[in-house]
């Protein structure tokens, strides 16, 4: 049997095609194949270009991650049949996602017009490891910090300290970002997966591990 139905989906089965089977059965496969593709997800009736509905809709998922709208347009090429999705904006920082972290839990991914704490990551002379991360005008008990086995996470709201109504009744110009942040690092194996310390100066958190010294023997 060349292919069966479940529920939900249905299965095509290949055979090498380098063998009798293969020979026979691939050929009918992928023209069932193309018959699907072409009857289910591409209508053949259809009364609309299928590329200019991609980037349209591209274009309205784009306008609710970015305040400055990155228009994407089709693009072609000297070849007939290549054509790319490009963006129109000039500076590449119009499309930058501005947090997405991976971890244990999952991506966790924040307001791209949020506060991103700019951030250093440095093996220091004595040995330990450090993240450095600009929090200006945050304490550390503003500062949240975990763990999930290697990885370290910190979550913190940067607010405004003059947006105010009883401060100001109007902006006219606002470039310094605020917002709720999650940030996490993976710690090198070699390294103690707690932080041994995490202190806030000058309005720079700096977190620091030690040497795992079992690691290092094993």
């Amino acid at each position: 049997m060349g292919w069966f139905k479940t529920p939900f989906s249905r299965h095509v089965l290949l055979a090498n095609s380098d063998s009798d089977l293969g020979e026979q059965l691939n050929p009918w496969a992928f023209s069932l194949l193309r018959y699907w593709l072409k009857s289910v997800f591409v209508p053949v009736a259809r009364d609309f270009s299928v590329i200019d509905a991609v980037v349209h809709y591209s274009n309205q998922k784009l306008a609710s991650h970015f305040k400055a709208h990155p228009q994407l347009a089709l693009t072609r090429t000297a070849h007939p049949d290549v054509c790319y999705i490009r963006s129109l904006s000039e500076s590449p920082e119009d499309l930058r996602l501005h947090q997405v972290s991976v971890d244990a839990s999952g991506i966790m991914l924040a307001r791209p017009d949020s506060y991103l704490p700019p951030i250093d990551i440095i093996r220091e002379v004595d040995g330990t490891y450090a993240v450095y991360m600009d929090l200006p005008g945050m304490t550390r008990d503003q500062i949240k910090l975990s763990r999930q086995n290697v990885v370290t996470i910190v979550k913190g709201t940067r607010e405004s300290d003059h947006t105010a109504p009883e401060i100001a009744t109007s902006v006219t110009r606002q470039e310094r970002k605020t917002g709720d942040f999650t940030m996490t690092f993976r710690i090198p194996e070699q390294y103690q997966r707690k932080w041994d310390s995490a202190n806030v100066e000058n309005g720079v958190l700096c977190i620091r591990y030690l040497k795992d010294h079992d690691e290092e023997e094993t």
